[in-house]
């Protein structure tokens, strides 16, 4: 099956069934109905949940970080990177602490995809679950 072209809810959600599948989980069924927002949970470590927006976004939040703004196509090869444990998670530098001071104490929780498209979204040290402690790189 072609992921490449997910323009509608169902195409979405029967792709990320099938990504599930494909990693040993389940699905839990969606909350809310096509063609209207709908967000499922995916069972097992790291808990990840999935919510499509009618506009063509999703939003994956995996274990308490949130990822906004996916486009729907980039859904699929985002759980393979979770789950082929290609995500990783690294502190935050010295130079980030100067540009951005609010990131003292922090991670980045980063998910590399294909074509050299990177997601990358702030981990606050207190928000390190045992998964994200897992994927620590130095």
């Amino acid at each position: 099956m072609s992921f490449a072209e997910l323009s509608s809810t169902e195409a979405a959600l029967a792709a990320i069934r099938t990504t599930a599948v494909e990693s040993g989980r389940t699905v839990t069924e969606p909350v809310g109905r096509p063609p209207h927002d709908v967000r499922v949970e995916i069972t097992g470590s790291p808990r990840v949940a999935v919510t499509l927006y009618t506009g063509g976004d999703t939003a994956v939040t995996v274990e308490t970080v949130e990822f906004r703004d996916l486009e729907r196509d980039e859904v699929v090869p985002f759980l393979r990177s979770v789950y082929g444990g290609t995500a990783f998670v690294h502190a935050v530098t010295k130079w980030h602490q100067f540009l951005l001071p609010f990131t003292a104490a922090g991670y980045w929780l980063v998910v590399p995809l294909p074509g050299d498209r990177t997601y990358k979204e702030l981990v606050p040290r207190m928000v390190l679950t045992p998964w994200l402690a897992s994927r620590r790189r130095p």
